[in-house]
């Protein structure tokens, strides 16, 4: 539970309208991409270049005709390139994976340098199974995913990865900016800024009579119109921390990567503003939802001074009770908020959540201001990468760089959970932290934020199913599928939905009986059934799988095999593929059936699998294995021959079209 916290005694300003200035502490610029060599193709290994990260292991590839020794061995390479205490190890022809432990990274970038013209070397990073964006540079954000890049801590994040299996945020929710603007054209800023649905763009018009006109994309309290462009860069560095696009395949990646940034510029290109304006944006915030049901789940405000506002106070509390999240920057004097309270972050409205800055091992940042009771949380604030305007990117320090990754959680649980109570947020994120032991008497929880936990603690554990594979069946099996699927809140409902990928009437009934899925073919039907499964918990969480049903068309079915072919003209001999001798499925697209031959059935004789194949009044059998794999031919029957009248005999096919299956006759071939 979170425990409350200690009253403090208020000194009100005479002067309510006082300057305010955005936190903002040790700018690192990294704004240019521009390769420091051109053989190093990777944005990973000119990272190791700069010095920017480090790694122990390499991905080797050897290039052109260098030939080098024990290459294709499956034997360790010891002293690699002539350096000691390098290993590597093959992983195909040219490839191999290096080791080098101890070494300095450097040392590695100086030998890719001089051996450019034979060698491609890039750091071997880690691949994670969670869901995980394409994002180039996402490596840089350790604070989403920390697995010690740059001498960080491993975990020392917001655990992202596992976050983003539950949901990886809702254009729905909305996050209000309360800084310097944002560069609303940033490419990878763009898709995710909110768009008032009841304005009409520069028609000069208040279409929806919320009293500003063209709010299209927020509002610019500094300047006073609706154009809330950020000329100093610390509104957009936060924007892109909460919700830079994900998997765009380009920059990086928010803690969300889907939601609606509304944009409220109060602080000027300087970095400062007054403390009027700063109550006009969160009031507009909170007019939005409550007047017009804009989703405003939170304002992320990276700014402080000015000392104590009633004022403000009070727009904070309105805010509160529209259920709107004030999520504060703790302040960068890296002194007690207890003893020394600073504002916005000291407000003790519900709805506020007061973030320190912590670095990448975990540790209290040097400038971070703290508290036991007025700061609630720690998060990642140290040489934070994030967007900058005019489509660039750079690294910031300070709290104002932690706040916006719990802003950015606040949006994940909105999206998880629509409708989310202020008590319910609060619960969420300050009860499942992280323990720190440099959080420990420094903040109210003494911990890190985790969004992974904050998640499942307001969902309840996720039900879990396993896959299910993709099923080949004869037009006349019925089939019993179990599906495995368990919660460990509680019970499960198990649900079913069924299509067709293919034209005209269902070729098989799939019907789900408690935790069994009944698939039973329907006759002279074929085609593919996609069944999809759905488990729900108690809580309204789901999991789902989906699979595909092949129903196999039947070509020939007397005797003791049946010769089918699926939906994409493989054939099979019941249930089984049926192989050529280089072990490919063979299928309407097989050389032999191009040339005309075609395949008249499959048959067991005498304990041997066989396949007829016939063409203009010629038919010969070829042998298989038991796994029915093509092994030789056997006999050759001509069009009026007693063994070739007997094959039609044997498989109830009329070969040559005479309009007769077979004759009198026996061949040597029948059992």
């Amino acid at each position: 539970m979170r425990k409350l916290r200690k009253a403090r005694t208020r000194s009100e300003k005479n002067r309510s309208d006082s300057l305010i200035a955005a936190e903002l502490l040790e700018r690192r610029y990294a704004l240019t991409a521009t390769p420091l060599l051109d053989q190093f193709t990777s944005a990973a290994m000119e990272a190791v270049a700069r010095g920017e990260l480090t790694s122990e292991r390499w991905i080797v590839h050897k290039l052109g005709n260098n030939e080098f020794s024990s290459e294709g061995s499956c034997q360790r390479l010891t002293n690699f390139g002539g350096n000691a205490g390098w290993h590597a190890d093959p992983i195909g022809t040219s490839f191999f994976r290096l080791q080098t432990s101890g070494i300095d990274s450097s040392h590695v970038v100086d030998w890719a340098r001089n051996n450019h013209e034979h060698f491609l070397i890039e750091p071997d990073l880690p691949i994670q199974v969670q869901k995980t964006p394409n994002d180039p540079s996402l490596w840089r954000l350790y604070g989403l995913n920390n697995y010690g890049q740059s001498g960080g801590t491993t975990d020392a994040d917001l655990d992202a990865p596992e976050a983003w299996d539950i949901t990886t945020g809702s254009r729905d929710v909305v996050i209000g900016v309360i800084d310097s603007g944002v560069d609303i054209n940033h490419p990878d800023l763009a898709a995710n800024i909110w768009v008032n649905p009841g304005e009409t763009p520069n028609n000069g018009i208040d279409d929806d009579g919320n009293g500003f006109i063209d709010d299209v994309n927020g509002w610019d309290f500094y300047d006073d119109d609706n154009t809330p462009n950020d000329g100093n860069g610390h509104g957009t560095h936060v924007a892109g921390t909460i919700g830079a696009v994900g998997n765009n395949n380009s920059g990086i990646a928010g803690v969300n990567w889907e939601v609606s940034i509304l944009p409220l510029r109060f602080l000027g290109n300087d970095g400062s503003g007054w403390t009027s304006d700063a109550v006009a944006a969160v009031n507009y915030a909170t007019m939005l939802k409550r007047d017009f049901g804009i989703n405003v789940a939170a304002t992320n405000n990276s700014w402080g001074g000015g000392g104590y506002s009633r004022t403000l106070d009070r727009a904070i509390e309105a805010a509160n009770d529209q259920g709107i999240m004030f999520v504060a920057a703790a302040g960068n004097q890296g002194t007690n908020n207890d003893a020394n309270p600073s504002y916005p972050t000291n407000y003790s409205s519900p709805n506020v959540i007061s973030v320190a800055a912590l670095n990448r091992n975990d540790n209290l940042a040097s400038f971070s201001n703290y508290g036991a009771t007025t700061v609630d949380v720690g998060a990642p604030g140290v040489s934070i990468y994030s967007t900058l305007p005019e489509n660039l990117y750079g690294s910031f320090s300070g709290t104002s760089m932690a706040a916006p990754h719990v802003a950015g959680v606040v949006g994940l649980l909105n999206a998880a959970k629509p409708g989310i109570s202020v008590t319910e947020v609060n619960n969420a994120i300050l009860n499942t932290v992280d323990p720190l032991q440099s959080l420990n008497g420094k903040t109210l929880t003494g911990g890190r934020v985790n969004a992974a936990s904050a998640l499942t603690s307001l969902l309840g554990q996720l039900p879990t199913i396993e896959p299910i594979d993709n099923l080949i069946v004869s037009n006349t099996q019925t089939v019993n599928v179990p599906v495995d699927a368990s919660d460990i809140d509680g019970d499960i409902i198990l649900s079913l939905v069924v299509s067709e990928s293919t034209s005209g009437a269902a070729p098989a009934a799939v019907t789900l009986d408690g935790s069994t899925i009944t698939i039973t073919p329907i006759e002279g039907r074929h085609g593919i059934t996609i069944v999809s499964v759905t488990a729900t918990d108690a809580d309204s969480n789901t999991a789902a799988i989906s699979f595909t049903v092949d129903t196999l068309q039947a070509i020939e079915s007397e005797g003791t095999v049946t010769l089918s072919k699926d939906s994409f003209g493989k054939f099979y001999a019941d249930e089984t593929p049926i192989y050529n001798s280089a072990g490919s499925h063979i299928g309407e697209d097989t050389a032999f059936i191009q040339a005309g031959w075609k395949i008249g059935g499959v048959e067991v004789v005498n304990g041997t699998n066989r396949m007829l194949v016939y063409r203009d009044g010629d038919a010969h059998y070829w042998n298989l294995s038991s796994t029915w794999q093509y092994q030789s031919h056997s006999d050759f029957y001509t069009d009026g021959t007693s063994q070739y009248f007997d094959i039609e005999t044997q498989f109830q096919a009329d070969i040559n079209n005479d309009g007769t299956v077979g004759n009198s006759f026996r061949s040597t071939l029948t059992p």
